[in-house]
């Protein structure tokens, strides 16, 4: 698993070690929830758009 979040990863910041779940919620804490949520809201409209389905964000399947 952290092969892949590396090399996911990498194609957007060189580093050695991938960041802890400690290290992104900190990030995350420092976030303005309410303009934080608009992004993210505009952003999987567009990605859902792109990818013309349905899009899962949950990791399950629509039943």
């Amino acid at each position: 698993m952290r092969k892949e979040r590396k090399q996911a990863l990498s194609r957007l910041n060189d580093y050695e070690v991938a960041p802890s779940h400690d290290t992104f919620s900190r990030l995350l804490r420092l976030l303005d929830p309410e303009t934080f949520g608009r992004a993210f809201a505009a952003f999987a409209a567009g990605f859902s758009r792109a990818c013309h389905e349905v899009v899962s964000l949950d990791a399950k399947a629509l039943r």
